[in-house]
């Protein structure tokens, strides 16, 4: 993350749209609570799943890759929408829900990035003919990561002590044996060896659920 004291081109547009106390004013939909529990979701996701493509599967045509590539376009494309889009259906959240105003227009390099998601994750499209190299879907992330540490700055203290958002990133090799885990759930004993570090996925409410506690036991979601 950004240090606290990082200039963000932005920073200044959420702030003034504050209450002359400092604090957020959530309108409309004065539910900021549910509002920012899932928009954490989006960016720890969207942070984890950059962070696996950074240590892609080494077998070629490992479908791993492309369900990593898909979830990083759905994550990023979300948080894009929320930050700098008007609302397409009337149940939408967005910054405004916040009380924080759209930053728009869109950053050309973003808008770019999100017409690329679309034609390649939500239609067949010819532009999945390319290759995806061409395409580097993790570049966007200094862009969002500007808008999250505005946002954050302008709620102050009324953002969540222990906000989803803020959870650290798995490794490709904790989040593997958390798979392991669950297979081993499902099907059997298994002998995978856990690492020592602890690795939290979010609750079942938003989420895959499993928590691998530093003593190296597994303790398996929850189901309703």
């Amino acid at each position: 993350m950004l240090s606290s004291g990082h200039a963000i081109p932005g920073a200044d547009r959420y702030v003034a749209s504050a209450s002359p106390g400092g604090r957020m004013t959530c309108m409309p939909s004065g539910n900021c609570a549910q509002i920012l529990k899932h928009l954490g979701y989006e960016w720890w996701m969207f942070r984890c799943v950059n962070t696996l493509l950074s240590e892609p599967p080494s077998e070629q045509g490992d479908p791993r890759y492309n369900a990593l590539v898909e979830s990083l376009a759905i994550h990023g494309r979300n948080l894009a929408y929320f930050f700098h889009k008007p609302k397409l259906k009337k149940d939408d959240w967005n910054a405004e829900d916040l009380g924080l105003p759209l930053v728009e227009p869109m950053p050309q390099a973003l808008k770019d990035w999100c017409v690329e998601a679309h034609k390649r994750i939500a239609h067949l499209t010819a532009t999945r003919a390319f290759p995806l190299d061409s395409w580097k879907p993790g570049t966007i992330r200094p862009q969002l990561e500007e808008r999250i540490v505005a946002m954050k700055r302008a709620i102050g203290a009324d953002m969540p002590a222990s906000w989803i958002g803020d959870r650290r990133e798995a490794s490709s090799r904790a989040i593997g044996v958390l798979l392991a885990r669950k297979t081993a759930h499902l099907t059997g004993p298994s002998s995978v060896t856990l690492p020592s570090e602890s690795v939290w996925c979010e609750g079942a409410a938003t989420g895959p659920a499993a928590f691998v506690s530093p003593t190296g036991t597994a303790k398996p979601p929850e189901t309703t």
